[in-house]
């Protein structure tokens, strides 16, 4: 409902119970959800270090691997930049070679419940 032109201006806040962490290159996310499963005898994989992200919608706790973009944009909101300062400081974070999806990082924070809207 809000004009394109308010978007970068935008400040969107991060809801209280989110976390986020950068993953070591090994499946942090995996081995959560296992010890959640009672699984106890996994293997580690090495992988490509990327971001964790835990929110707790509605009394239930979420954990996802996210893009490490995701975080930098989580950083500068928390830090009360506006969308706009905060989508170019994720985007500088990035390597040349994997540009910033401002839309799909929002989309993904929002719908697992790390940001909250601005009232309307």
């Amino acid at each position: 409902t809000l004009p394109p032109d308010a978007l970068p201006g935008l400040r969107l806040q991060v809801a209280p119970a989110t976390h986020w962490k950068i993953s070591p290159a090994y499946a942090l996310v995996e081995l959560w959800r296992s010890a959640r499963a009672g699984r106890t005898e996994i293997e580690i994989k090495p992988q490509e270090v990327t971001g964790v992200l835990v929110t707790r919608p509605e009394d239930s706790v979420w954990v996802h691997e996210v893009p490490l973009a995701s975080l930098h944009l989580l950083d500068a909101l928390a830090a009360g930049q506006c969308l706009g300062d905060a989508a170019a400081h994720a985007s500088s974070q990035e390597a040349p070679s994997r540009p910033f999806d401002l839309q799909a990082a929002l989309s993904a924070l929002l719908d697992n419940g790390a940001l909250l809207m601005p009232p309307s």
